[in-house]
């Protein structure tokens, strides 16, 4: 039950306490951890993935 000790710490976190950055990698994390959990890795498979690398390289 990893998914669900991730979902707790994530819901643990004070947002005041956290960069932008984080911010943004948590929310991608959480968004692919639902995708999964949904049985949706259909559509995950079929995503641009060069989407979601450009946040990842904007960042750094």
């Amino acid at each position: 039950m990893r998914e669900h000790y991730f979902l707790t710490m994530l819901q643990s976190l004070s947002c005041d306490s956290i960069d932008k950055y984080t911010q943004t990698m948590i929310c991608l994390e959480t968004t692919v951890l639902c995708h999964l959990l949904n049985n949706a890795s259909r559509q995950l498979i079929h995503t641009d993935f060069t989407s979601i690398f450009s946040i990842y390289e904007q960042k750094t």
